[in-house]
């Protein structure tokens, strides 16, 4: 059995460093010969440092450090893994040991890598001159929109105004918390829809609106003459019938439009690095915080922007924002558009129990099994058993 170890170790490292007197030195010394313990210990140190000095000398790549980043981020706002997040152990460990070693690595490469000279920082302008103005970039959409095959809409968005334009077909449109001083319309042939953070769906057939049904918050239908309708959760509004003679002036005076497809809107530009990065520091705070709204629209603009490489994690952090806030349904939505955008997602096991825990709830068990399929094996997992609810139909 081994005995315990010199309490004069701790001298070693600081011997090393420089950090000990002159006195000091001289007596920690005269330890080191009388010591065995202290000399092992000093010789296994120094065979790590040469192992370390051997590794070869490459710079790591840039998308998996701002990936690792990403990922060290999010763990450490979310603290301990909720049901969600569920990973079995093996997985785990391995993905702990790969952080490890990618830090261990970086590090003793960022170590030798003589430091970059910086950038010169601007000075004020010089009395009578004045700096050019930077252009504002564009705003990111407030709300994300799932449309039928042959449905003709648009979406633009300015000064804190988002319009959709529905001309024919369903739509179905999640739409994050509005501020106070934002508004989101939805535009159909006989009138409009304004939305202050919801999820809804509108048809339009025959350039008449013939249906909205309300999943979360609240809408207000305006309609022709029609009085201001107001829509809560889990309610319908259904078209009356129209009497024959207003139907066929209806029908003569809307020629049938031909069959194309509204070009969605362009993406807004990629932000700066440095912002994207800063943002999504920002919307993980947001998350850790219980903030859950606001991370949930601050993810919502991190996955639209272009070429952005937080994209991916933000889209599904999107949807576990929304599913913290309680609103199962957006979340479900959000979660279906990151699996459509990221099929090899590293989160596409979690992003599908939240849209089959939506359709659990909403009584749709086909979708719920179809969607589960892939982890569906001879025993169920916890998770995947939770996520089909009264679905489940194993024994």
């Amino acid at each position: 059995m081994k005995g315990a170890p010199c309490p004069r170790r701790w001298e070693i490292d600081a011997h090393r460093e420089g950090r000990l007197g002159a006195k000091a030195v001289e007596d920690f010394r005269r330890h080191v010969r009388a010591c065995a313990d202290c000399r092992t210990q000093i010789g296994e140190d120094e065979a790590l440092r040469q192992l370390a000095r051997s590794l070869p000398d490459r710079a790591p790549e840039e998308l998996p450090l701002r990936r690792l980043k990403a990922r060290l981020l999010r763990d450490a706002a979310l603290g301990a893994p909720a049901a969600v997040f569920d990973r079995r152990p093996m997985m785990a460990a391995a993905a702990v040991l790969a952080v490890a070693v990618g830090l261990t690595a970086w590090l003793l490469v960022a170590a030798r890598t003589p430091p970059r000279a910086m950038a010169p920082r601007l000075a004020p302008a010089a009395a009578g001159r004045s700096l050019p103005e930077a252009t504002a970039p564009p705003e990111a959409l407030a709300g994300t929109v799932f449309a039928s095959p042959l449905a003709r809409w648009s979406q633009t968005r300015g000064q804190g105004i988002e319009r959709v334009k529905l001309d024919e077909g369903t739509i179905r449109v999640h739409v994050r918390h509005q501020s106070s001083s934002e508004r989101f319309l939805v535009f159909v042939p006989d009138g409009e829809i304004e939305v202050r953070g919801t999820t809804f769906d509108v048809t339009v057939e025959h350039g008449a609106t013939s249906r909205v049904h309300v999943d979360e918050g609240v809408v207000e239908l305006r309609v022709g003459d029609r009085a201001t309708v107001r829509l809560a959760a889990d309610e319908t509004w259904i078209a009356p019938p129209l009497l024959p003679s207003a139907s066929a002036t209806r029908k003569t005076s809307r020629p049938p439009r031909p069959d194309v497809t509204a070009p969605r809107p362009p993406a807004p530009p990629a932000m700066p690095a440095v912002d994207r990065d800063a943002d999504y520091a920002s919307a993980i705070e947001k998350l850790r915080k219980g903030e859950y709204d606001e991370a949930a629209a601050a993810f919502h603009a991190l996955a639209e922007a272009s070429s952005s490489p937080w994209a991916d994690d933000a889209s599904f952090l999107e949807a576990v924002a929304l599913s913290r806030a309680g609103r199962t349904d957006a979340a479900a939505l959000v979660a279906e558009r990151h699996l459509a955008s990221f099929p090899a997602s590293f989160h596409r096991k979690d992003a599908s129990i939240l849209v089959a825990r939506a359709a659990s709830r909403r009584g749709d068990c086909a979708k719920a099994r179809t969607t589960m399929a892939p982890w569906m094996g001879a025993s169920l997992e916890a998770n995947v058993r939770t996520a089909l609810g009264p679905c489940d139909a194993s024994p």
